[in-house]
C-alpha cells in the first residue's frame, strides 16, 4: 500500500480524493483487526472487511488511473483481504 501512495505522492499524483481514500481504508483496515481478535466482534468484522474490500477496490481504480503501476502494485492486498474476507467468514460460521 504504502509503496504504491508513495508513487503516486512522489509523482504529485495525489489529491484530497486520493488522499482521503488512501487514509480512510488504512484506518477501516487497523479497525478490523480490534473488532476481529480484540472484541471478537466476529460477524461485525466480517460486515467491516467487505467495506474494506469496496474501499480497496476504490482505491485501486483512483491509483490506476493516476498511475497504472500504483494501481497494479495493490493486486496482492485486495487478494489478501479478499482471503481474509473467507476465513473471516469461516471463522464465524465454524465458532456460532
Amino acid at each position: 500500500m504504502g509503496i504504491s501512495y508513495g508513487i503516486l505522492k512522489s509523482n504529485n499524483l495525489t489529491n484530497k480524493e486520493i488522499d482521503k481514500t488512501y487514509y480512510i481504508q488504512l484506518g477501516v483496515n487497523a479497525f478490523w483487526s480490534i473488532f476481529f481478535f480484540l472484541l471478537k466482534w466476529r460477524l461485525f468484522a466480517f460486515i467491516w472487511i467487505i467495506l474494506l474490500i469496496l474501499l480497496v477496490i476504490d482505491m485501486i481504480i483512483k491509483f490506476y488511473n493516476k498511475n497504472k503501476i500504483a494501481g497494479l502494485l495493490q493486486i496482492p492486498y485486495i487478494l489478501w483481504v479478499l482471503f481474509a474476507t473467507y476465513l473471516n467468514l469461516g471463522f464465524y460460521i465454524l465458532n456460532k
